[in-house]
């Protein structure tokens, strides 16, 4: 089952990525917000570990240009 979300974390999307396929992968992207960094490290690290292993995850701190 899916990690519990603290109180205070938003989870924005999954969207499609703005390029959505690259070499016949398709990518998407989540939003963590958040005023705990710990909170949101960590659920972030849960998340990941959740998603199936032949799935790539990606972590950005602090993206640019998100959406």
């Amino acid at each position: 089952s899916l990690p519990k979300i603290p109180a205070g974390i938003m989870i924005l999307g999954p969207v499609p990525a703005l390029v959505y396929k690259v070499r016949n992968r398709y990518r998407w992207k989540v939003l963590l917000k958040g005023r705990s960094v710990k909170e949101l490290h960590n659920l972030a690290i849960e998340l990941s570990n959740f998603v199936d292993p032949r799935i790539s995850v990606s972590i950005d701190v602090d993206p640019v240009g998100f959406f």
